[in-house]
């Protein structure tokens, strides 16, 4: 079933929990917004499956950790946008870093 989803919009409902690796499943996903939510954890490593994501919208969460190096290899992506959150200075790709404008 998750592998046809294109759009997952869930931003302000007052959701909670992590991110579940099982996302990864939805390779068809295009747009993932959940902002404004009470998410916490880590960006599971499974985000790297979705190579049609182009907005990934996470911001004013509780996410923590750092952002996995699998996004960078994300070719689609757009927006990445996780602001007001928990996150970790990491390392960043330099593949990630050279389509940032």
């Amino acid at each position: 079933m998750l592998t046809r989803l294109k759009y997952l919009y869930l931003k302000e409902n007052r959701l909670t929990g992590c991110l579940p690796p099982e996302l990864g499943n939805a390779t068809a996903l295009q747009v993932l917004n959940v902002k404004h939510n009470g998410i916490s954890g880590v960006i599971p490593e499974s985000i790297g499956k979705l190579k049609s994501l182009k907005y990934f919208e996470a911001n004013d969460n509780e996410i923590t950790g750092t952002i996995p190096p699998c996004v960078a290899e994300l070719e689609n992506i757009v927006c990445f946008s996780v602001e007001k959150n928990k996150l970790s200075v990491g390392t960043f790709h330099d593949a990630f870093l050279s389509g940032v404008v």
